[in-house]
């Protein structure tokens, strides 16, 4: 295992092989990757990474777990993060919030200064503790902006109803789905 403490970054990166190429100031890290952005709270595990620090950039062809300050899990097929822009780039994510809500995702920019999600074509499987056991409550969409404290759907369907072959009994759609949490 070899670790690096990027102080100036405030990155920590744990792999079981690190090479870094000086002339490009390029790490590329594999094996059981484990970052931790100290300054963004943010945690990273990934099987490989590349890390260019000119560009203040980490992307990772591979399927990577990140998870954020508020305990939401980011599980992508692959990502690019800007660290000094605090920003997140995610394709063909699972997101599970803090709530218990679980996102399928196409394309997601996440802004981490702001604390929102922006993305594309979006399956929200809701979390059912106010509802009746067996409803399966799901909202779907065309755009997702996700907040703190809202989020808005836009050409969106939202059932309540168990998920099955056949299309939903009833679900309700519109242009625009704004769902204010206070």
């Amino acid at each position: 295992g070899v670790k690096i403490d990027d102080k100036k970054n405030s990155l920590k990166i744990d792999a079981k092989t690190i090479v870094l190429d000086r002339t490009t100031n390029i790490i590329k890290a594999s094996d059981g990757i484990k970052i931790d952005d100290i300054k963004n709270n943010l945690r990273i595990n990934s099987d490989i990474i590349v890390l260019d620090r000119l560009n203040n950039i980490v992307t990772s062809p591979s399927k990577s777990l990140l998870t954020d300050k508020n305990n939401n899990l980011f599980q992508s097929r692959k990502f690019e993060y800007k660290f000094k822009k605090k920003k997140i780039r995610i394709f063909n994510a699972l997101i599970s919030d803090s709530q218990d809500n679980n996102f399928e995702i196409d394309t997601a920019s996440i802004d981490l200064k702001s604390n929102t999600l922006e993305g594309k074509n979006i399956l929200i499987n809701l979390n059912n503790s106010f509802l009746n056991p067996d409803n399966e409550p799901r909202l779907k969409g065309e755009k997702i902006i996700y907040s703190e404290n809202t989020t808005q759907i836009t050409k969106g369907i939202f059932t309540a109803c168990k998920e099955t072959d056949k299309c939903p009994p009833w679900e309700l759609s519109a242009e625009e789905i704004t769902h204010d949490r206070i």
